[in-house]
């Protein structure tokens, strides 16, 4: 489908940025000498999730401070991807749960959770189209919706902070031409007898910083600070949304960071302010994993350090996922495009820890850590893609 390509193309490049086709598309093993040296310095443990009952691939996006996974697997094919939710604990952990779809099959996604259990995300509708989603135990899946007033056809749902009252990601046309970074909020009422909760749509602008027309966002915390990129005939820029006071909107901030790789693409942020993403350098040659931190009075600036990789130059390496415990998680590259799940941490934000690897990997990544320390993302071998958990080491 012509509107699965364009909103895959620019999701991975512009947003994700870690060049997913790059990590799944290996042929060849990391060097056996490195993975058991990772494997006997490290002391991590890593579980395979496996998939839905039937499937073969599944992928691990997130997991709430209650041990629920979010992500998707497919049933019985590609034809078939789902957005599903898997507990770690509880009496059905390790039991893949299929959420349904907006009434299309296809490439569907669960890419957030909040610790309220909801779960945002992407699916097809029965028209075809790419739509976000909210999905509750109470609600089922819910079609967010997109900017009718711009004629966009196509949304998706890339985060949602840990209290579950906003929803953020991105807004855009058929052609993927006019994309808008965008947040939804809640009202909360009642029809009848029944809780009804509407989700309403609003754009987040850009354009007081410069000639930033497009966007799209990737994270939002539990103060209402949303964290994305815009771009136009200014170039690119990442942008942090402070919201207004008196619930008037969002004010943008514009991100630059080291001088080495200026251009900043943030992936998430946790309730400190503290966000971590991509840092790559101004012809995009090469990025490297980035740590921001606030500073100066009422957070009006950010300091960005590049995060190590210990295989070599940075290569498209990506932080994706930071708790308010300062825990780092995303991936690198060696320089034979090998993939490996990383951890870093502010406490000392010059070391980094590779993941252990299972029997068969190919290739890693963590894309989402909650305040226990436990880590979730994917590995691939020949055979197939899983969903894995990552508990990190105590005191890390």
């Amino acid at each position: 489908m012509k509107r699965i390509s364009i909103l895959v193309g620019v999701l991975v490049f512009l947003f994700s940025l870690c060049f997913v086709s790059t990590l799944w598309s290996q042929t060849q093993s990391p060097p056996p000498s490195f993975v058991a040296q990772v494997n006997k310095v490290h002391n991590m443990q890593v579980v395979d999730l496996g998939a839905y009952p039937g499937g073969t691939n599944s992928w691990a996006a997130d997991i709430s401070n209650f041990d629920l996974v979010a992500g998707w697997s497919d049933m019985s094919g590609v034809s078939q991807q789902h957005p599903m939710m898997v507990p770690l604990i509880g009496p059905n952990h390790m039991q893949w749960m299929d959420l349904s779809t907006l009434g299309g099959e296809g490439d569907a996604g669960a890419e957030a959770i909040s610790d309220t259990g909801l779960i945002v995300g992407h699916a097809i509708t029965g028209s075809g189209d790419y739509h976000a989603f909210a999905w509750t135990y109470l609600t089922g899946m819910v079609d967010l919706g997109t900017l009718i007033y711009l004629g966009h056809t196509v949304s998706t749902a890339h985060a949602v902070n840990r209290s579950g009252t906003l929803i953020v990601g991105f807004s855009v046309n058929s052609d993927g031409s006019d994309m808008r970074p965008v947040v939804w909020t809640p009202w909360i009422g009642r029809k009848g007898d029944k809780l009804v909760i509407t989700w309403t749509i609003h754009e987040l602008s850009a354009t007081d910083l410069g000639q930033y027309t497009n966007g799209g966002v990737n994270a939002v915390d539990n103060r209402g600070w949303i964290a994305g990129g815009a771009w136009g005939d200014a170039g690119w820029t990442g942008v942090v949304w402070k919201p207004v006071r008196g619930g008037k909107g969002w004010k943008p901030m514009q991100l630059f960071g080291t001088a080495d790789y200026p251009i900043v693409s943030p992936q998430h942020l946790n309730d400190l302010g503290e966000l971590v993403g991509i840092a790559c350098k101004s012809d995009w040659s090469s990025c490297s994993a980035v740590l921001g931190e606030p500073t100066g009075g009422g957070d009006k600036s950010y300091a960005f350090t590049n995060l190590p990789n210990p295989l070599g130059p940075p290569m498209w390496d990506q932080a994706q996922s930071i708790n308010n415990r300062g825990d780092i998680v995303g991936g690198l590259y060696d320089q034979s495009w090998n993939a490996y799940a990383a951890v870093w941490s502010t406490k000392n934000p010059s070391s980094v820890e590779l993941v252990p690897a299972l029997p068969g990997q190919l290739g890693s990544w963590l894309y989402g850590v909650n305040e226990s320390g436990i880590a979730v993302g994917t590995y691939n071998t020949t055979d197939f893609q899983h969903a894995i958990g990552v508990q990190l080491k105590h005191g890390h």
